[in-house]
């Protein structure tokens, strides 16, 4: 019965870790795919951007863009939780916390701006971005949890 109930759990576990790693990468994915398309009709096309898809790419895709900046200043710095003998600069977790929620404070910027301005377009694409990423940083402070339960 208690094997049965730890199998459950676990399977409750991998299933919470597979949705929350998909809705980090489809909305990634989906904004990525569009910028790209818009940019090739720029560049080769010769189409002009809208104010509406510069207001898309601005409010949208500099935060989640700004995701993949997140993985790489820890490596950059040498940044580790644990020093397992390789020489890295050992740093607490908050610090790990706060490139987690990043992108949050860079469409929280962008919010604040669209609002200093007076531009409603920018702002609800900053909004949305905004939930977006605040649903990658608390996913990836739960798999980093997970991650530091098996070491």
């Amino acid at each position: 019965m208690i094997n049965l109930l730890n199998n459950i759990i676990s399977v409750v576990e991998e299933f919470f870790v597979v949705f929350a790693s998909g809705a980090i990468c489809l909305p990634v994915i989906l904004v990525v795919v569009y910028a790209l398309k818009l940019l090739v009709e720029w560049l080769f096309l010769g189409k002009e951007l809208e104010t509406k898809n510069k207001h898309l790419l601005i409010g949208l895709g500099v935060p989640i863009l700004s995701i993949p900046v997140t993985f790489m200043i820890p490596d950059f710095l040498d940044f580790c939780s644990f020093d397992f003998g390789s020489g890295c600069n050992v740093v607490s977790d908050g610090v790990f916390t706060f490139f987690s929620f990043l992108p949050v404070l860079v469409s929280l910027t962008i919010i604040s701006y669209s609002i200093l301005i007076g531009e409603k377009s920018l702002k609800k694409w900053a909004e949305i971005s905004a939930v977006l990423t605040l649903m990658y940083a608390v996913a990836m402070e739960f798999l980093r949890l997970v991650a530091l339960q098996t070491i």
